[in-house]
């Protein structure tokens, strides 16, 4: 039986062998050519390579054997095509950009390495980053000074998932807190977030699920977020505290997405969704004689359209050091229109995206928005604004950066002023010294 069985796993593995064997590099002029993937090798690498000179020391030695490298089934699991598919360079430039995204995934390259006659093979190479992070800080801004203590490990076990543990004495409250993610839940595409705040003001619990559009083609997606948090937002004025709002805020938001249109790797998204957002409010210890505002409990529907053009440029240490990172260049827009009947209130927002890579040394962007409330009164805790960014590489290790933002408030909630100071980047500020309705910042 054992012979038998030996013989016909050889005759089925014929044709691929054969197949396998008429290969040859992959060649850029056959790039038009239709074709299939047939085989998909995996090279997931550590954080340092020790086959290099320079990464081949003891302590690049120590570092690897002191953490578990990710499962290969983890970057199995983020691959945007399988064998079988027909062969699409533009998904394989999303692939990489999905897998170098991870917090875990330090650089990523997908491309197709032979060229054989039943189709191509597909090469991915992960190299992975350092992601356990202890953590102690001791700070000062605008005379306020800060300290945390924190466990964060986004590389579970080489897993992906990620857990946080953090204690955090910071400017407005202390903080013990823990965190957990699951970006592929039972080896699905969904999505689990858990997170809950022991505070020296409150509490905060908060649970997020998803089916998020993992890709850009992804045809459905949703997404379930509750949270609960009782906090006291404190109001400064001249960088001093002259009140305290204590607030109860429970939220809840579902909402269902499709993909309307992809053509011209521009992509078109539609949501709908229902959002619940109660508030009430109460005087905190020290200040027990203070106004409080009115309660608010909104209930209402809404629709919401996206707009995304892929277009994307390749920067390392752009926000991480060392990191291989993926910048948008391409229009991404978002607009949302809700109504809740009862209060006749009408909740809008607005916001547009767009990078401009000037040349290989210079690139801009721009960032525009429109967010608030319509009621029979009026405006209500609008905001109208705009960022600019501009970015000057002078060389691979140094950036020089300039950014300008500028936020116009109307009405804004009483616990929600808006704040310049130390922490802010005023040098020589104190916290929260200036208080308002706008905000201009260069």
């Amino acid at each position: 039986m054992n012979h038998k069985l030996t013989i016909f796993s050889f005759i089925l593995m014929l044709p691929m062998g054969h197949a396998l064997a008429n290969c040859q590099l992959w060649d850029a002029r056959t790039l038009g050519t239709k074709t299939n993937i047939i085989r998909i090798d995996i090279n997931n690498q550590n954080v340092f390579d020790n086959r290099l000179s320079a990464e081949n020391k003891t302590f690049h030695k120590l570092v690897n054997k002191l953490r578990i490298k990710t499962k290969r089934h983890v970057i199995v699991r983020e691959l945007l095509f399988k064998v079988g598919d027909p062969f699409d360079w533009r998904v394989l430039e999303e692939t990489e950009r999905n897998l170098r995204s991870k917090p875990y995934i330090k650089d990523a390259q997908v491309y197709p390495s032979q060229q054989c006659d039943a189709g191509v093979v597909i090469q991915v190479t992960t190299q992975d980053d350092w992601t356990l992070e202890p953590g102690m800080a001791l700070g000062v801004s605008g005379g306020k000074s800060k300290f945390s203590a924190e466990l964060q490990e986004k590389n579970l076990l080489g897993l992906g998932k990620g857990l946080e543990l953090k204690y955090k004495n910071g400017f407005l409250r202390t903080e013990t807190s823990i965190r957990y993610d699951d970006p592929n839940l039972f080896g699905s595409t969904k999505r689990l977030s858990l997170r809950y705040q022991n505070n020296s003001d409150g509490d905060l619990k908060q649970l997020r699920l998803e089916n998020p559009f993992y890709a850009l083609t992804t045809k459905r997606a949703w997404q379930i977020d509750v949270s609960d948090w009782t906090l006291v937002n404190p109001i400064y004025q001249r960088g001093q505290i002259v009140d305290e709002i204590g607030q109860n805020r429970q939220q809840m938001s579902a909402n269902t997405g499709w993909l309307l249109r992809n053509k011209q790797r521009k992509y078109h998204r539609l949501r709908l969704g229902f959002t619940t957002d109660d508030n009430t409010f109460f005087n905190s210890e020290d200040y027990l004689q203070s106004t409080l505002p009115d309660a608010r409990d909104y209930t209402y529907p809404w629709i919401g359209y996206e707009l995304i053009q892929e277009d994307f440029i390749e920067r390392t240490n752009f926000n991480g050091m060392g990191r291989t990172e993926d910048v948008a260049l391409g229009h991404h827009l978002t607009v949302k229109l809700g109504r809740d009947f009862s209060l006749d209130s009408t909740f809008f927002e607005f916001n547009h995206r767009k990078g401009y890579a000037l040349n290989k040394h210079n690139m801009v962007t721009l960032n525009g928005y429109l967010t608030g409330i319509h009621n029979s009164h009026g405006l209500l805790n609008t905001h109208i604004g705009f960022k600019t960014e501009w970015y000057y590489f002078q060389s691979p290790n140094k950036t020089f950066y300039i950014s300008t933002r500028f936020d116009k408030g109307t009405h804004l909630f009483a616990e929600q002023p808006q704040y310049l100071g130390g922490e802010t980047g005023l040098r020589g500020y104190p916290f929260r010294y200036l208080s308002g309705d706008h905000v201009w910042l260069t």
